[in-house]
């Protein structure tokens, strides 16, 4: 029988799987007084993937501007041009993790396993800049700030050599790339500055044999036909039943769908037959048994257990043949 690393595995190389595989997200951060709901369910529909968790000792949101500073709300951490020249990622963060745990923890799971750290530069100068602040000095070509972004570069191609080294499945290239009406990037930005830094660490990780997640927001629906040209195995962005008809016209067969389906019959208030007939929708226009799908599902604290049981029953039932539309 096929472990869910195999699921997974053959779901990205658009091969023949069983079933379509789970990654079910944020069960962990459910509160105690939900803890024995989450191990219940857990048992009854495991998820394929394994993120692990963080081994850095300290954490990353305020990125390496300060061991002491506990906040990034006061503003942008660097504020002046000296701010901005004196900065160095944390580089002295690798040495103190412990990478024997790491391993000890892949060896030991039959999931496919995602290693914690992101690859998210534009998300990594926006938080040390402000985000209109570090995209507006990008198109003016301020030195400093381009700069700041290749120290932040190769901060980031060092991580991902690390976690190349471990014995993880793929790795997860992640920013926030703003909404369908409202793209993030000026065009230039992303095919000039950001799309060759993505493009590298894709690269990086095929030369070592790893699968790469690319997660953002609805405006990376935009840039699928450059995500495919990077040879990206799988993209994970909301998308409406419309945008997934869309992806399944163009993409299916090139690029494996791993994101929620955007729709108001999946949420908190939807009935169990909501959620089915979203479900059964989203799987005609992609589950073919051939692969292509990996189906996200969010258990947040705002979702009761039997939206979530439905939502994975659903995703998990057998198809039958007279469902499959015209598209196969």
């Amino acid at each position: 029988m096929n472990t869910s690393r195999d699921l997974v595995i053959n779901a990205l190389c658009q091969q023949s799987v069983e079933r379509i595989p789970r990654d079910v997200v944020d069960m962990t951060s459910i509160v105690d007084p939900r803890a024995e709901e989450v191990t219940e369910v857990s048992r009854r529909y495991p998820s394929d993937i394994l993120r692990l968790e963080s081994p850095y000792p300290v954490g990353l949101e305020c990125w390496g501007v300060s061991p002491h500073r506990s906040s990034c709300t006061a503003g942008p951490p660097l504020a002046t041009r000296a701010d901005i020249v004196r900065f160095d990622p944390p580089f002295d963060l690798f040495p103190q993790v412990a990478w024997e745990d790491v391993e000890r923890q892949c060896d030991r799971t039959s999931q496919f396993v995602l290693a914690p750290a992101e690859f998210r530069p534009l998300d990594r100068l926006s938080t040390l800049l402000g985000e209109s602040r570090a995209e507006r000095a990008l198109m003016e070509g301020v030195d400093e700030v381009e700069r700041l972004l290749g120290r932040i570069h190769e901060f980031l191609c060092l991580e991902l050599r690390l976690w190349l080294e471990m014995p993880v499945d793929g790795i997860v290239i992640r920013d926030d790339l703003g909404d369908l009406a409202y793209p993030r990037l000026d065009p230039r930005l992303w095919h000039d500055v950001f799309e060759p830094l993505y493009a590298e660490y894709a690269a990086m990780a095929r030369e070592q044999d790893k699968f790469v997640f690319f997660e953002t927001s609805e405006a990376g629906e935009l840039i699928l036909d450059e995500l495919v040209d990077m040879e990206i195995d799988a993209v994970s962005l909301p998308m409406t039943i419309d945008g997934l008809e869309r992806f399944a016209g163009r993409y299916r067969g090139e690029i494996t769908f791993c994101g929620e389906i955007s729709d108001p019959r999946i949420g908190p208030d939807a009935s169990c037959e909501d959620l089915r007939d979203a479900i059964f929708q989203a799987r005609q226009l992609m589950d073919f048994g051939a692969g292509g799908m990996i189906a996200k599902v969010p258990w947040t604290t705002e979702m009761p257990r039997s939206q979530v049981v439905s939502m994975l029953d659903h995703w998990s039932t057998p198809m039958p043949m007279h469902a499959w539309g015209s598209g196969q």
